[in-house]
């Protein structure tokens, strides 16, 4: 019988490790979380390094490299950035010291930060394959740095095109990447694990309608806000529960720390796996009118890959052009509400809530989504097939 090839050696440099703290980094713990111990670097920020406490990662191999940062106010914050980021060449030379000792196959950095520059320069100095993942807009959310964002442009389209492999976090950033720097990608969608508690269903017995938000909702505030008001409808017969960073002062400064919404801690990715798959209607608030807007059109919501495993029903409250409407609306797997309205809403709610055929219609369907685009033992069979092909094209 053949022994299972060994997986390719992997530098991962990228500000932040990969770690439970929503967004970027929870999508990286996922994909790396298995990854052989011999087998993975971990090249980050040393102001990071508690976010790898007590995580599965915690035992890899480590590389921290300091950073300037400032919080008195904006204008220090923005000098330390643009400081960092003159500093790329010396990171560039940290890593390579790194590849020179550790001999990996690859590196796998994120457009984000800074970190990926360097990471480019290293791969090219040392003659080994860059994987580039991007998850956001890069060159929009340098753009209040004022002397940096003249070069942001150029300077992702150098590490685009220089990356043996890109990754683009849904079709909408794919379409993107394609039209601005004429480069092709992958499409790797946020991935989770199936949900154990999927196929449970749990009798309301007359207690009220359990409608949950799972994660970081700060971009989203002003739409969170409309549901908040909505719900007044349905009072005391649903509630509203939080499963997130905000604490109770937020609730109060909000005006949210009412009767039938409640605020639960951040929870380890099993305990929210049981929390989804016993909500009844799963809640993807996006922000209407942002400044950022960028982030609502060309970037995916990480949540959604846990709410499609949960196998529940979905309500999408953003605008239509956001890549969650279009999503949802594609793939027939969520109720979607496309205008800032607290009626709209309600009458979504009532749809959810008084046919329960069309939510089960719908939390089939998500199910079925989450297999198809979202299933992480699928996504990292992808990825080691190609590290394997860079591991064999670069001998």
């Amino acid at each position: 019988m053949t022994a299972e090839p060994s997986l390719p050696k992997l530098l991962y440099a990228v500000d932040f490790p990969p770690a439970n703290q929503g967004g970027g980094d929870t999508l990286m713990l996922r994909l790396l979380q298995d990854y052989p111990a011999d087998a993975l670097l971990i090249f980050c920020a040393a102001s990071r390094r508690q976010h790898l406490a007590g995580g599965p990662l915690h035992d890899r191999p480590l590389v921290l490299f300091p950073e300037l940062r400032g919080w008195p106010n904006r204008y220090v914050v923005h000098t330390c950035m643009l400081l960092n980021r003159l500093l790329i060449p010396v990171l560039a030379l940290a890593m390579l010291r790194a590849v020179r000792r550790w001999k990996p196959a690859a590196i796998l950095s994120i457009a984000h930060g800074y970190y990926f520059l360097a990471a480019t320069l290293a791969a090219r100095w040392a003659g080994i394959p860059l994987i580039l993942i991007v998850h956001d807009d890069w060159v929009a959310m340098n753009s209040r740095i004022r002397i940096f964002r003249r070069f942001t442009h150029p300077l992702l389209g150098w590490a685009l095109r220089r990356a043996a492999h890109v990754y683009a976090v849904c079709d909408a950033m794919q379409a993107h990447l394609k039209k601005e720097f004429g480069v092709e990608s992958e499409v790797q969608f946020p991935a989770t694990s199936s949900n154990p508690y999927a196929a449970v269903r749990h009798e309301r017995n007359g207690s009220p309608i359990r409608i949950v938000i799972a994660g970081d909702v700060e971009r989203a505030l002003p739409t969170v806000g409309l549901t908040v008001r909505a719900l007044r409808e349905f009072e005391p017969n649903a509630e509203l529960h939080f499963y997130s960073k905000l604490s109770s002062q937020d609730l109060h400064e909000f005006g949210w720390d009412v009767a039938y919404v409640h605020r639960h801690d951040w929870i380890p990715q099993a305990e929210v796996q049981r929390i989804l798959a016993q909500a009844d209607i799963l809640l993807l608030p996006v922000g209407f009118g942002l400044r950022d807007d960028y982030w609502a059109k060309t970037s995916f919501q990480s949540k959604l890959a846990d709410y499609l495993a949960a196998g529940r029903p979905i309500l999408v409250v953003a605008p239509a052009d956001s890549t969650a409407s279009e999503y949802g609306r594609a793939n027939h797997c969520a109720l979607v509400v496309s205008e800032p309205s607290e009626r709209a809403i309600v009458e979504a709610l009532h749809r959810l809530i008084d046919s329960p055929a069309y939510a089960a219609q719908l939390a089939c369907r998500a199910g079925q989504i989450f297999l198809r685009n979202h299933d992480i033992e699928e996504q990292k069979r992808r990825f080691q097939e190609v590290l394997f092909r860079l591991q064999t094209s670069a001998l």
